[in-house]
Order: C-alpha cells, then structure tokens, then sequence
C-alpha cells in the first residue's frame, strides 16, 4: 500500500502544462508563446501580463507527466518559426495553433510508447 501511495504522490508531482499564449501588439500583429508550468496557467499568464505593454492571452493548455518534452518538442519543430527575439515566441500559422492540442496527445502518446517499450528512452 505503501509503494501506491508514493508512486502517486510522485505521478501527481511530475504534472505540469505545457500551455500556448497569444501576444498581440498595437498593431495587431500575433506571435505566440510555447512554454510550460508545473502550476495552473492562469497564474503563469497573471505574471507574464505584469510590466507588459502587449495584451496576452491563455489559448491552449495540455496536462501532462511529459509537459517538459512536449514543450521541448514543439520548441523543435517549429525553430525557424522562433521571434526575433530567440525566446519562447514563435510565428504560428492559424492551423498551428487550432493543432496544438492535437499535437500535444499526440506526441504525449509517442513519448509515453518510447518510455513502456524502449528501456534506452528515459
């Protein structure tokens, strides 16, 4: 009983978002962040919006155990994609963004089928 209660607490603990924000200038003009939290999003989205001037937004967010290759992955896939500003901020199309939560179990279901049948993936 012991080892199902700590093997619990630790599943609960390794939880965390990886979530997708929207920065929309005077302009404008959208560029969206790919990141991750171990808390809630909103909160995350509360202290990305204190001292900035553009108008941010929480449009996705994905609860996982692999929230950190999940972020990791997409920070990949969509490199040439990245903001001037080499940072989270990326230039998604429409069609990205409305697939990011299908992107997310996606890559989720991948990553947990490399851990269960490939003991070199971990």
């Amino acid at each position: 009983m012991a080892n199902i209660y700590r093997d619990l607490v630790l599943r609960i603990m390794s939880i965390g978002y990886v979530y997708l924000i929207m920065e929309c200038n005077e302009h404008g003009e959208e560029k969206y962040k790919i990141g991750v939290t171990k808390k809630n999003p909103e909160d995350r989205l509360k202290k990305l919006n204190t001292g900035n001037p553009h108008r941010l937004s929480l449009l996705k967010k994905y609860e996982s155990q692999n929230y950190k290759r999940i972020e990791k992955w997409f920070h990949k896939k969509y490199e040439p994609q990245r903001t001037f500003a080499h940072n989270e901020f990326f230039n998604l199309s429409n069609n990205q963004v409305m697939s990011f939560l299908d992107d997310c179990r996606w890559i989720d279901g991948v990553i947990n089928y490399m851990i269960q049948n490939n003991h070199f993936y971990n």
